[in-house]
């Protein structure tokens, strides 16, 4: 998924040394990370929408400051990923008032931006699910992508395997590839998407899912093992 990061921020110096720590951390990959960049905490409260994955806020900022402006936050997105910057240590301890993840001290400094930062993303990866509607037994049923752990093809049926049962679904790997693209879902090989919060370990060119196993295939390997220690160090 593409982690749509705010950025509210005064000083430009500032704003474009996080837009670089960001943008390091990802290993400039923009197709996993997007900023929106804010001058003020008035005009990111107006302009606020619930696709927005992560904020950065400066506390000293003209106008609404961070802190009061993550106390209205608060009141309509309770459970976004905040981060407060600082040039004053001391509200570092009134920062837990609205649940923020950390603080980072002004100068800012990449080794200290990391911590905060893995946790926001471990966060939103626990989150990140979508709900799909799979029609089985005649009746759809709403799904939430947590719960599948792969999904394999054969021919025109796809075999969802949820919790401990197998579903027998119609369509193709193409579709559910697009419909669990936001939810983090590796294609391991032709045949088959996998979950990486089930996957239990790696051997060769074969994972292990509890009792199932699946083939890894030669030229997916590389971007299912980079994509799985992203997923696991964040």
């Amino acid at each position: 998924m593409t982690i749509r990061i705010a950025l509210v921020e005064d000083d430009e110096d500032d704003a474009d040394t996080l837009s670089s720590f960001i943008s390091k951390f990802f290993n400039s990959d923009h197709s996993k990370f997007s900023i929106i960049r804010f001058n003020n905490g008035d005009d990111f409260l107006e302009k606020y929408s619930a696709q927005i994955n992560l904020i950065f806020m400066d506390i000293e900022m003209p106008g609404t400051n961070g802190m009061a402006s993550a106390q209205k936050l608060r009141k309509i997105a309770p459970e976004t990923p905040l981060i407060f910057s600082t040039r004053l240590s001391q509200f570092a301890s009134i920062g837990y008032n609205v649940d923020a993840l950390g603080y980072l001290l002004k100068p800012l400094n990449y080794h200290a931006f990391v911590i905060p930062m893995r946790k926001a993303v471990k966060h939103i990866a626990s989150r990140s699910t979508v709900t799909l509607t799979l029609c089985t037994n005649g009746r759809d049923e709403f799904v939430s992508s947590a719960r599948i752990k792969f999904v394999e093809v054969r021919g025109h049926i796809l075999y969802y395997h949820i919790d401990d049962e197998k579903w027998k679904i119609w369509g193709s790997l193409k579709s559910a590839s697009e419909q669990l693209y936001d939810a983090g879902f590796i294609l391991c090989n032709r045949y088959c998407l996998v979950n990486p919060q089930w996957i239990d370990s790696i051997n060769g060119n074969t994972l292990t899912i509890g009792s199932d196993t699946v083939t890894i295939s030669r030229n997916k390997k590389k971007k299912l093992l980079k994509t799985l220690l992203q997923y696991h160090e964040s």
